[in-house]
């Protein structure tokens, strides 16, 4: 997808899918987002700009730290369930319905920070170059990203259990395109943010386990509604559907522990300034 594809996948049906299961989200990302803001560590009023805020969850975070936040997203529902969360928690967030790869801000930042948000531009290093211009001097950016599929268990494995029933793409997705894995490379992403004007840039990985549900049942609806299997399943037929899920069922019961379904999950956390 090109950046305007990106725009109208997020502020379409994909946006409000989130928006629906936003409490399941930030449960199971939370913890991911806490790991990047505690290593950005802003000062109390600092200014931030979260890009990617999707339904506000690092925003509030961040506000509640004390910071000055803006958070910016291309999804309108998600950001309408951003709005009423700060609303209703009485933080002082600002929100606004933008491409963080050409917005232009009225006061430059101190920090950009970004949680599974600067995977999906078409062209990362003008990206980062726009978003390095929004910075004050000495400005600093934090972002969490997957690292590759393959070392997060929590899709590799149900995309595993999907492909038992459904048949392999002829070509393999372009591992560069814009997506989630985008930057599972880490010589990759230094030398974007490099080519971009950023220094000092520090790559650190992150392994936790992430809760994928509470239930079997929540687990289910994750994965197959917005995770990892749904986009799989579209246009199968309510056999091969059923039978995919009966698969899915049965490995989620399989990853039940305290607390809910737990499966493992690789990131890095990128800083630079």
């Amino acid at each position: 997808m090109d950046n305007q594809d990106q725009i109208e996948f997020w502020d379409g049906d994909a946006g409000s899918k989130w928006s629906d299961y936003q409490t399941q989200m930030d449960a199971m990302l939370g913890p991911l987002g806490l790991a990047g803001i505690d290593i950005l560590a802003p000062a109390n009023g600092a200014r931030v700009l979260d890009v990617g805020c999707g339904c506000g969850d690092t925003s509030l975070v961040l506000a509640e730290r004390g910071t000055q936040v803006t958070g910016v997203d291309v999804s309108g529902p998600m950001l309408a369930r951003a709005r009423d969360r700060a609303a209703t928690r009485g933080l002082d967030v600002s929100f606004r319905q933008a491409d963080a790869s050409s917005a232009v801000f009225d006061a430059p930042f101190d920090h950009v920070f970004s949680r599974f948000g600067v995977m999906f531009f078409a062209d990362p290093t003008r990206a980062f170059a726009h978003i390095r211009s929004q910075l004050a001097p000495n400005g600093s950016v934090t972002f969490v990203c997957w690292r590759a599929a393959q070392e997060n268990p929590w899709i590799s494995e149900p995309t595993a259990a999907v492909f038992k029933h459904v048949p392999r793409p002829d070509e393999a997705p372009d591992p560069l395109a814009p997506g989630p894995f985008a930057f599972a490379g880490k010589v990759r992403v230094s030398g974007i943010l490099q080519d971009a004007g950023f220094a000092n840039v520090e790559v650190a990985p992150l392994d936790l386990d992430l809760t994928v549900g509470r239930t079997v049942d929540e687990a289910m609806l994750f994965v197959s509604e917005i995770g990892p299997a749904s986009r799989l399943l579209v246009g199968q037929t309510p056999d091969v559907v059923a039978r995919v899920k009966d698969e899915l069922t049965t490995l989620m019961g399989d990853r039940m522990g305290d607390g809910g379904i737990r499966m493992a999950a690789a990131c890095w956390i990128v800083s630079a300034s």
